[in-house]
Parts: C-alpha cells; structure tokens; sequence
C-alpha cells in the first residue's frame, strides 16, 4: 500500500483494514436472547482495552436490534472513534448498534492492541462522517492502514505488551490507591482539630453566618434569571465567581467575565479577595474555598454563596471547619431538592462551626493545617505526574510494539521510554 505511515521489518507489510478483517454484522432480534451478555461503548475503557462492568439484554431492557459476536471477535465502538474503544470478546454475546463486531485473520489481540494505537485513532477520528455524533463508517474503516508480521510474531508481540501493560496497570492501581490515601489523610487532619479537639476542649459553636462582618450585603448569593444569562459574558471585565471555581477547600481559576457596565448594576454581588465563597448545589457540600487577587472587579453567580468574615476571623477558619466530617454529616442532613443536592442561603448560613475564642488559638491551627495541607498536595501533584507518565509511556509502548522494535526482553522499557522522552 502506499499510504504507509513507517518502515516495517522485513518480515512485515502495511495491509488495509479490509484485507485482515471483516464487520461481522448480524443483527438479531434481542428478545430472543434476553440471558445474553449486552456490550455497549459505556461498558468499554477508553484508550485502554477494558471491559467494564455489564448486564444482560433482559436487565438493559433492550429491545432495538443488536449485533450478534461471538467468543474471539473484536468489538469496535463506531461512535467518537478518538475515544478508542476496543477489546477482544471472551464469550458470545450481543453489542450494540453503535459498535462494529469484527472478525479478522490475524491475532484478535494484535489487532485490538493495533487498534488502540495513537496512529489508527488518529486516523480513524480523522474519518469521523459526522460532528454532531462523531462515528467512523465502514468504508473509511476498510481503508486504515494495519501492519501485518508472520502469524508467530503477532501473538508473540500481543503477549509482550499484554505483559508490559499489565505492569503499567499495577503501576497505576498503586498510585491511584496512594492518592485516595492521601484524601482519607487530610479528612483525618482536619477531624482530628474540628471533631476530636473540639470536643475535647469545649469549643463554643457558632453558625456560619455568626463570622460575617457587619457590613451591608456581607452574605449574598448570585444573580438569579435575567440578571444574568450568557448573553451578558464577554472576552473581558469583571470576573464571574461561579460554582466550577470552588473546590472543597480550592478555589480554581475564574475564567468567566462579564462587562464593566453589567457588573456596576450588580455591584452588591461583588467579590472581593479574602471572602469566603461557598457552593450551594453538587457534591461533598458543604464545599468552600477562599477568593485569592482575581486582578480586578468580580462578582458571585447563581447557586453560589459569599460570606465576608469579620475581620479577626481566618476565612481559612471556617474552610478547614467545612472540610470536616462533622460538616458534611450535617450538610447531608439538609440537602433538599431532587437530582443534585442543593443547600441553600439559610442553610449555609447555620452550618454549625466550632470557634474557640483564642484568636492566637485559631491562627496557629490554621497554620498547621495549612502547612500539612501543602505538603500532601505537593505528593498528590507528584503522584499525578506519574499517572501522567503511564499514559505517555503506554502510547510509546504501542508504537515501538508495531515499529517491530520489541523483543520482550528487559531492554524493552528503556527503549520505550527514550521514545516517551520521560
């Protein structure tokens, strides 16, 4: 073929899709087979070539024509190809509509780990037929590009980085345990001043509400309706504090702006650094973060809340206080709505916060909390990046696996991530 996208061992050749593989179509009623597995592209990882938990026909309730696979074929998801769902059946089943049940003359796992590769998702995103809900026809997948070495070496390369994956895999399960740890540590923290301690010395208690200053319009929620829509954003202005900027216990960044003008007939709404800003809708309420220097004029959106504490109060205070365990068994108690849950102004302002009198007191925990705080966000950062590393290393290992630059040999990984560049 001419569209080869690199040199193959000599052993090898480019081929086209069509020429080691057909669709399998056969598409069946499903009421006749309501014991049979049902694979959807939900029920595939993308990028990864995982089956995710699934149900029978009968469970789904399906009742549309599905397509027939059996043990060994290779199930293709059609729709959003970039999302590179793909795996090898182990069992007879039925699939939906939207994915491709795929029969071939090569090594079923060499083709799935083929058709995981950066190169074949590119392509194939490439010849997406739609924008709306992006898919990949028939004809254009005949025509993607499939390197072909001899029948010994396609299952001796699937079984190498099936090896290597699962390495990666167990690789990523500890680091994604370390940092759930991490989480479960700082909840412990914080519990052990605003539960343990504060029990143990007696703090007073106050609500919310009690730490704001006596300046008018100190508590306020958003703008509601009309008075603000996305007719009134803009490339520039004053920022707009909404509820994807409050993390518990983080404020992220505000991106959002509305004109000058707008923002001078909202002024009450305003925000200003140092303000306690808090999320009345969505989870792991009550969720609370504190307004760094945005640069210049902003104000609070819908759904969202601003406490401007007294001045001998630590806004700090009162995030840590919501971050406990104690904060969110309360919240859970108050939620109202259906669907997501929703704490609203009178409920934020009597969320119970546990305030010792001692300023000194409250300064120096907040210190230390601050201090560990860091610390085990610089190790969630760092354990991040590795997360990071094993996507990148995972696509280098696919791409040396089919340049035919594998051996299986503990070589292997250097190699891989030289081309990675990690």
């Amino acid at each position: 073929m001419t569209d080869a996208p690199w040199p193959l061992p000599l052993d090898w050749h480019w081929s086209t899709f069509s020429n080691v593989a057909r669709v399998a179509s056969d598409l069946v009623d499903p009421a006749l087979y309501p014991d049979a597995p049902h694979i959807a592209p939900n029920h595939i990882e993308s990028a990864s070539g995982r089956l995710l938990p699934f149900r029978t026909i009968a469970a789904d309730g399906v009742t549309s024509p599905k397509h027939r696979f059996s043990a060994g074929q290779v199930l293709y998801s059609k729709i959003r190809p970039y999302l590179a769902k793909v795996i090898v059946a182990g069992f007879d089943g039925l699939c939906s509509a939207d994915m491709y049940p795929i029969a071939t003359n090569l090594d079923p796992r060499f083709l799935k780990w083929w058709m995981l590769t950066p190169e074949f998702t590119r392509r194939a995103a490439g010849q997406q037929a739609r924008t709306v809900l992006p898919k990949i026809n028939r004809r254009a997948l005949d025509k993607l590009p499939v390197p072909v070495p001899p029948e010994g070496v396609q299952r001796r390369l699937a079984d190498i980085v099936e090896d290597h994956m699962s390495r990666l895999e167990a690789a990523t399960h500890a680091v994604t345990q370390c940092i759930s740890r991490i989480a479960l540590l700082e909840r412990a923290i914080i519990d052990d001043v605003f539960v343990r301690r504060a029990d143990e010395e007696g703090w007073p208690v106050v609500s919310l509400g009690d730490i704001a200053s006596s300046e008018r319009r100190s508590i306020t929620d958003g703008p509601f309706g009309s008075n603000l829509t996305s007719a009134h954003y803009t490339d520039a202005g004053a920022r707009v504090v909404r509820l994807q900027n409050i993390g518990d216990g983080v404020f992220r960044e505000a991106d959002a702006f509305i004109s000058l003008d707008h923002y001078r007939s909202l002024i009450a709404h305003d925000v200003r650094p140092g303000d306690l800003v808090l999320a009345s809708l969505g989870d792991q309420l009550p969720r609370a973060a504190v307004v760094p220097d945005l640069g210049g004029p902003a104000i609070v959106k819908a759904d969202c809340i601003r406490i401007r504490p007294r001045p001998d109060v630590d806004p700090m205070w009162a995030v840590y206080a919501c971050r406990s365990s104690r904060a969110k068994r309360w919240a859970a108690a108050h939620v109202h709505g259906v669907g997501r849950q929703r704490l609203g102004m009178k409920g934020i302002k009597d969320i119970p916060l546990p305030l010792p009198e001692s300023s000194t007191l409250r300064d120096e925990v907040v210190r230390s909390l601050t201090a560990q705080s860091y610390e085990l966000s610089r190790l969630r950062s760092e354990l991040s990046v590795i997360a990071t590393r094993r996507e990148v290393l995972q696509r280098s290992l696919l791409s040396a696996a089919f340049s035919g630059r594998l051996t299986g040999r503990v070589g292997d990984m250097n190699q891989v991530e030289e081309m990675a560049g990690v």
